[in-house]
């Protein structure tokens, strides 16, 4: 007779799964660099085979599945924590396939007060990822009970009165053309916004402001800073990586950028060809609409390198064979990532 339907005659219940402290999932990981090289590698290759251990004071809670060949590894897999102690942080450990310390890719440490009382639904910067480089995970991590909290708003709005401060102290960059990006701040109004503004509401370094007072072309974005109060609608920026191509330096590569950018972030992409180029080429194999490279998109790393946009436009036009570019765009309203 099988056992689990004479289990069932005899009346014996099957066991129970042990009660979740918290519930974790991994999302996404991106920026790392690639599996197989060295923090100090330059010229990393386009497979990017890694995992994610995630501990509990030390003790392994779990592994992910490993992803293979992609820049931008995701995961649906969740994971309990059943055993945990008042104060116990979390880990999350980002390793190339090999699982060893030399094949150690970032990782990050939460604090109890991060997730324990209401949960986390964010991007966390991993530390160790090599120089000059930048990388989160997403995570997502709710207590015994309570749901997912919901994603971080993509997309809101600040508004911000002078006062007693002579400026706004932004720092911004719209060399694309299309947005007003946040570059830096001085002292002014916008710093003493972000002491007491919730931090879904802080503006970053990165984020976009897509308009100032209903206004929306550049031109008129930066008139409206001259009034003593603002009301900007800012999108989040977010950063991937895509591998390009390129037989030799007499292939096009198909892209244009501004003539002369000195300083800012990134090096605004001003068109590419539809015929011919590595981007085309790229964006043939692109299943996901999103992954496709844009007009107005921002390189800031090539083949493992970053730089000001002087510097990323030489090493575009100065690569060859296959090498991974960095790309920060806005995040937009609609879903990505899916």
């Amino acid at each position: 007779m099988d056992m689990v339907f004479q289990e069932s005659l005899t009346g014996a219940a099957p066991p129970m799964r042990p009660t979740a402290f918290f519930t974790i999932q991994v999302v996404w990981v991106r920026g790392v660099r690639n599996s197989d090289q060295p923090p100090t590698h330059t010229i990393p290759t386009p497979e990017l085979d890694c995992h994610i251990n995630i501990m509990r004071a030390g003790n392994l809670i779990g592994t992910t599945n490993v992803i293979a060949d992609s820049p931008q590894p995701m995961w649906s897999e969740e994971f309990d924590v059943t055993e945990y102690n008042q104060g116990e942080e979390l880990e999350f450990k980002v390793y190339a396939k090999g699982g060893t310390e030399a094949n150690y890719l970032g990782g990050v440490t939460m604090k109890p007060e991060q997730f324990a009382t209401d949960g986390f639904n964010d991007d966390m910067l991993l530390e160790e990822t090599g120089a000059n480089n930048q990388a989160y995970l997403r995570l997502k991590i709710k207590p015994q009970g309570r749901h997912y909290l919901a994603d971080p708003p993509s997309i809101f709005t600040v508004e911000v009165e002078k006062g007693e401060n002579e400026n706004y102290g932004l720092v911004l960059d719209g060399s694309d053309g299309k947005y007003l990006m946040v570059w830096g701040f001085d002292a002014g109004a916008f710093a003493d916004y972000n002491k007491s503004a919730e931090p879904s509401k802080q503006l970053m370094k990165w984020d976009f402001i897509v308009s100032v007072n209903e206004a929306s072309s550049l031109a008129d974005c930066v008139k409206q800073f001259r009034k003593s109060k603002v009301t900007c609608v800012v999108m989040r920026g977010f950063e991937f990586s895509c591998i390009l191509e390129r037989e030799n330096l007499q292939t096009p590569l198909g892209l244009t950028f501004p003539v002369d950018k000195r300083q800012g972030i990134g090096l605004p992409i001003v068109s590419f060809s539809v015929t011919e180029g590595p981007a085309k080429e790229y964006n043939d194999k692109c299943t996901k609409e999103w992954e496709k490279l844009r007009v107005y998109d921002r390189i800031t790393g090539v083949a493992g390198e970053r730089g000001q946009p002087h510097d990323l436009k030489a090493k575009m036009q100065n690569a060859t064979g296959k090498f991974q570019v960095q790309i920060l765009r806005a995040r937009e309203v609609t879903k990505i990532f899916c």
